[in-house]
């Protein structure tokens, strides 16, 4: 059977996230970084955070740092229980 693939069509409509984590703490006590990347061009946004940020500060920094430069997307791949939390789903509807 065949299925169709859904190609986007326009950057930042897909996107993947992840954190690299167990880093060193640094000036502002950060001590992780959480990366975005655009899943057709590559492109990346690295962003400090803490460990101990709350699902409101992730989705606050998302909106004002990720979503003001590329608007909202319309899939979003994570392999992180974060992203599947209803707390932070809200939290970012609620910013909406």
């Amino acid at each position: 059977m065949i299925q169709e693939i859904n190609i986007p069509t326009w950057k930042w409509e897909v996107i993947k996230m992840d954190f690299i984590t167990g880093l060193p703490r640094i000036c502002r006590q950060h001590d992780s970084i959480w990366v975005i990347v655009d899943r057709d061009t590559k492109s990346a946004h690295f962003l400090a955070v803490k460990t101990t940020d709350s699902t409101e500060d992730y989705a606050k920094l998302y909106i004002n740092d990720i979503v003001s430069l590329h608007g909202v997307p319309l899939s979003i791949i994570s392999h992180r229980d974060r992203w599947s939390n209803r707390e932070y789903h809200s939290d970012l509807r609620g910013h909406f």
